[in-house]
């Protein structure tokens, strides 16, 4: 921490800024969302243990993504939804100028030339045909956001599913659906194929 400038000046085992204040933010999540709250108390906690202070406060949903959207925060736990594996369907997340945009919302132009060479990218990914091309503007796009860290991901969920094995061409998939995102794809197995599967 002292590369940032934050030591213990007095001794007291926490951290204090350069100004000889304490070294201390504010963490903003969602009042009622058991999990959410006990990330942000597992965070402040952990924190804690190498002197910063971290005071979690707990918002109306509405309340919260206002005070985000407004960036009238010092920080934020909040989990976002893919609803598709194509990054086109969330320009809303990835364009400067997107009010979704959370890091740096609604910009009239980029703030930054990382953020504008997102957009150059995100547009470009969209427009191409071949999917190899897509992959390789979108990789740039996540080396991009590695570099500058908006924001910082604590979890992925774990996954566990379960089928019949009388259920044929099952490829759980990690979005929900889980399994019936393929749903034609699926097939019945009769016990007579089932019985001369399972067989030695």
């Amino acid at each position: 921490m002292a590369d940032v400038g934050l030591t213990d000046r007095d001794g007291d085992g926490r951290l204090d800024s350069p100004d000889g204040e304490p070294a201390k933010f504010t963490l903003v999540t969602q009042r009622g969302h058991s999990a959410r709250e006990r990330a942000a108390a597992v965070i402040a906690q952990d924190l804690g243990l190498v002197g910063l202070t971290v005071d979690v406060v707990s918002l109306e949903f509405r309340a919260l993504i206002d005070r985000v959207s407004r960036m009238d925060f010092d920080a934020a736990y909040l989990s976002f939804r893919a609803s598709d594996t194509d990054p086109a369907s969330h320009l809303d997340l990835w364009l400067s100028g997107s009010a979704f945009h959370f890091w740096n919302p609604s910009q009239p132009v980029p703030a930054t030339e990382w953020e504008a060479r997102i957009d150059k990218l995100m547009r470009a990914q969209v427009a191409a045909a071949d999917d190899a091309q897509r992959k390789r503007l979108f990789d740039e796009v996540q080396q991009i956001f590695a570099e500058y860290v908006p924001a910082i991901y604590f979890a992925a969920p774990r996954v566990i599913i379960a089928t019949s094995p009388r259920v044929a061409n099952a490829r759980p998939a990690l979005l929900e659906p889980h399994v019936l995102w393929n749903a034609d794809s699926l097939a019945g197995v009769t016990p007579q194929l089932l019985s001369s599967a399972l067989s030695p």
